[in-house]
């Protein structure tokens, strides 16, 4: 009877497992015939999603799911884009995951990186292996284990009737971030326009404007500008104006800020 058993499990197991392939399959060569023109590798499927033809390249295994892709997104292999946006001119890595999240214009993430509930501004760099919006686990319950809080289920079970505490929180950056290689950003956490965060940080606390900061847990340890030339940078927002108004004024963006004055040429 054992033996018996088997022999179906495994029947079932290699008629699922074709199944699988053979939806997989078709679901990868309609992406393509729908899709063609961006698609530069074999396996990349785009379920339910709003992904323009427009000079956008799509690497093999990209899988995009419910997510809108404008013009001018490189999208590199075994990357993974859920109930997302990216909005133009952007650039993800190999083997990234971005869920729940938007990405503006010129924004780029590298190689390795995890964003998840998460809004990044415009003019964004973000460096390999960046991690954020992976959720939190209380301190001040008797357990720390999601069993019990969550109605997410874990490996299929759950004592939990509903959520009982807020594991995820919106995480936003600001414009013109730059964050280096393997940084981890807590959850809920608002980091600056303009702010850089140093490799290996770990930040646990809202970055202000402009603020460089680095280290376990992350603290200031500069500013990049003075304050009169932050609230400038601030109150013009230059990340929102048009390619054509950056393109005129491309040499101040050329050259060092030292004082308030090298902004003067600004149109």
């Amino acid at each position: 009877m054992l033996d018996l058993d088997i022999i179906k499990f495994t029947t079932y197991k290699k008629s699922n497992i074709f199944y699988i392939s053979m939806k997989r399959f078709i679901r990868i060569i309609l992406s393509f015939i729908l899709h063609y023109p961006i698609i530069k590798g074999w396996g990349v499927i785009i379920k339910k999603s709003n992904v323009m033809n427009v000079k956008s390249y799509l690497m093999k295994n990209v899988f995009i799911q419910e997510s809108q892709i404008k013009e001018n997104v490189l999208i590199f292999q075994n990357s993974f884009i859920s109930q997302s946006q990216l909005l133009g001119y952007n650039k993800i890595g190999k083997n990234c995951s971005i869920c729940d999240s938007v990405i503006g214009m010129y924004s780029y993430v590298t190689n390795e990186s995890i964003v998840i509930n998460t809004t990044i501004g415009k003019y964004c760099s973000i460096g390999i292996g960046f991690k954020v919006g992976l959720g939190v686990h209380p301190t001040n319950f008797i357990s720390t284990s999601p069993i019990f809080y969550s109605n997410y289920g874990f490996s299929g079970f759950k004592l939990a009737d509903k959520s009982y505490f807020d594991e995820f929180k919106k995480t936003i950056i600001g414009h013109d971030v730059w964050i280096g290689a393997n940084v981890f950003i807590n959850e809920g956490i608002t980091v600056g326009n303009g702010a850089i965060i140093g490799t290996g940080a770990v930040v646990t606390h809202n970055i202000p404007d402009y603020a460089i900061v680095g280290g376990v847990p992350a603290k200031v340890i500069k500013y990049r500008h003075d304050t009169d030339i932050i609230a400038y940078l601030n109150e013009i927002e230059w990340w929102n104006n048009e390619l054509a108004w950056i393109k005129d004024n491309i040499k101040t963006f050329q050259k060092p800020i030292l004082d308030l004055a090298d902004l003067k040429d600004l149109k």
